[in-house]
């Protein structure tokens, strides 16, 4: 059983009448006075209901059994019989008091739910309704259930039991969490099915609702392209649902497609697709239903693991920030501790992160400074050049562009230090010339002319040492080989010439393809650059977009080059729709997918489900989205 939409108690109101509060004391008093002392002691119990019924605003506790034996005196079969009357289940059919599921939590190493009934009679402000108490009680249920669900444990074997039951008997539904909750809410009173589904309606599915909206609970709906209608609200938490996906893959009829000792989502979505229906009609009740859950269960976790993923990578991007934040000048990114290459790139990519790459003593390095820190990188610089004339960290900063975050007098200071550093940078004989003329300030012509060169030589410098580091990687990738092979020891004269030639060919090879490949890795970030805008500007990017954009690039010279070059970069996908728009796969870099892949799958998901329940769908929109959270789907798990 499965919320539906008439869970409004205010349509149900009905189900809350009892008899009114003068009447039913009359009515009391007289089953307490008949002759046959058949009631002895009720009157007093129902008076007991009532006071409690009164503090009820005041303490928000209703007496239990327990409670009104304690209070009463009375044996509690006698109390069980008492209740029965007054609630309207004995030979009077009239109800006095109202009863109420309840659930309490039980803290502890092995946390469980206490279940009871609680019992209520409205006071003359309620008239004749006990709804007032009924949601009282319903959102103290709620609260005893969250705990408990989140800190509820399971035996395993128990549960294994438990599910392999279910599927043999065709009922997987009942091992699930709504009707593990509702089970909490049944007792004695309800004798027969019309009143188990009364009670689940009116005590249980508004409890179980509150809990899905709370996301303690999770509702899968059936899907388009289930085998048949299915629903399921199972527990929210990653490592139950895991558990309830391994156990069924297991345990159904696709255990020969877990081909470890956990199933993998992808693989049992593959398999589930290669069944054909004469195999599925031919499955039993219980498999079909195994069938039709993993099919709900996979996307959910999958995207499970990319938010998880995704968490892991925020939170340990976010230490970094954090760390260079404390940095209160240029870093160079290999001093920061714990540095993976994924948060390398994503470090790179943020906006809270200002970055260079600058040749120094013969190296490349990659230079950082957090957004935040650059008045105070400002100072640092200055200071290291007032002390060792080092203007190195001022060209870094200039690189870097930190004009835009400096207001007008922070500006200006930079400003002056940029002044000194270029001046300083003139020769001795043009510093004193200028000098003895009253010229001693570059004109704002002359230090773009200088920054101009001083970025020129910067980046000869950085070429020159991508040149010698390729040809140290090229002679190292050599050397490895002339081990590996197979050169007879002792090596004849004629083969060692052999390779020697070999070798030596290749290096030529690589001295004229070394330049090609550099411009081409610079041509590659401009190409990522324009598709990452192509997605911000919410456009589906195609090599025709490409060639727009690049007006030297041929189709055939495109085709190749993203073939050669940005096989690991750039990913490309199709959208199934017939409109000449979608000729060509849609191109999407890597890096905009660690960047946005999560919120594109969420939003793909509710573009489709939003198609789907449309009277009227856009056909085109559904098929862009369901081809982006397929294609998500596969590439996520993998970034």
């Amino acid at each position: 059983m499965t919320p539906g939409p008439t869970d409004d108690l205010s349509m149900m109101d009905s189900e809350f009448e009892v008899m009114e509060l003068t009447q039913g004391t009359e009515l009391c008093q007289a089953m307490e006075a008949r002759g046959d002392f058949k009631f002895k002691g009720i009157f007093a119990m129902f008076e007991t209901i009532r006071e409690w019924s009164s503090r009820m605003t005041s303490n928000s506790i209703l007496p239990s059994l327990e409670q009104l034996q304690r209070e009463t005196s009375l044996p509690a079969d006698r109390i069980s019989e008492y209740l029965k009357e007054l609630t309207g289940r004995g030979s009077s059919k009239m109800r006095l008091v109202y009863p109420i599921p309840a659930v309490d939590f039980l803290a502890g190493p092995n946390s469980s739910l206490l279940r009871m009934i609680v019992y209520c009679r409205p006071a003359k402000t309620d008239g004749t309704s006990a709804k007032r108490y009924v949601q009282a009680y319903g959102e103290k249920n709620f609260q005893s259930l969250t705990r408990w669900i989140d800190s509820r444990t399971v035996n395993r074997s128990e549960y294994e039991d438990s599910i392999r039951k279910r599927i043999m008997e065709g009922r997987l539904g009942e091992s699930q969490a709504a009707a593990e909750i509702a089970r909490f809410f049944y007792s004695e009173l309800d004798t027969t099915p019309d009143l188990k589904k009364r009670t689940y309606t009116i005590f249980a599915r508004p409890v179980i609702k509150k809990l899905i909206a709370s996301k303690h609970l999770i509702l899968l709906p059936e899907k388009e392209n289930a085998r048949a209608s299915y629903r399921a609200i199972l527990y929210n938490r990653k490592n139950d649902l895991e558990e309830r996906f391994a156990l069924l893959a297991r345990l159904g009829p696709l255990s020969s497609a877990v081909s470890g000792s956990e199933p993998i989502p992808a693989e049992i979505k593959e398999a589930i697709a290669k069944m054909d229906e004469a195999r599925y009609k031919e499955l039993s009740a219980g498999d079909k239903q195994v069938v039709q859950e993993l099919n709900l269960l996979i996307p959910i976790l999958l995207r499970m693991n990319v938010e998880e993923k995704e968490k892991k990578k925020k939170l340990e991007l976010q230490n970094v920030l954090s760390e260079l934040a404390r940095q209160q000048h240029v870093t160079e990114i290999d001093r920061i501790k714990n540095l993976t290459e994924d948060i390398r790139l994503s470090l790179i990519g943020t906006g809270a992160v200002l970055n260079t790459e600058y040749a120094v003593s013969g190296r490349v390095f990659t230079y950082l400074l957090h957004r935040e820190s650059v008045v105070n990188a400002v100072k640092a610089a200055r200071e290291l050049f007032d002390r060792a004339g080092d203007d190195v960290e001022v060209q870094i900063l200039s690189a870097m562009g930190i004009e835009r975050f400096l207001d007008q007098d922070q500006l200006r200071a930079f400003r002056d230090l940029e002044q000194r550093v270029l001046y300083q940078r003139l020769s001795w004989f043009v510093r004193i010339w200028r000098f003895l003329f009253g010229n001693s300030r570059l004109k704002p012509a002359e230090i773009e002319k200088a920054k101009n060169e001083i970025q020129k030589k910067n980046a000869e410098e950085k070429l020159k040492v991508r040149t010698v580091e390729a040809k140290k990687a090229q002679k190292k990738l050599v050397s490895e080989r002339l081990k590996e092979s197979d050169i007879p020891a002792p090596a004849t004269p004629a083969r060692t010439i052999e390779v020697a030639e070999n070798t030596e060919m290749d290096f030529e090879k690589d001295e004229k393809t070394l330049q090609e490949r550099l411009k081409a890795e610079e041509m590659l970030k401009k190409v990522i650059v324009e598709l990452d805008n192509a997605w911000d500007a919410k456009m589906l990017p195609n090599r025709e977009f490409l060639l727009a954009r690049f007006s030297d690039f041929t189709e055939e010279f495109l085709v190749l080059f993203l073939k050669k070059y940005a096989r690991k970069e750039i990913f490309s996908f199709r959208i199934m729709n017939d409109k000449p728009e979608y000729v060509w796969p849609i191109l999407i870099t890597r890096r905009y997918i660690k960047k946005n892949g999560k919120a594109m799958l969420s939003r793909a998901m509710a573009d489709a489900d939003e198609q789907r329940k449309a009277n009227m769908p856009n056909q085109e929109k559904f098929d862009i989205s369901t081809s982006t959270e397929d294609f998500l789907n596969r590439v996520l798990p993998k970034i």
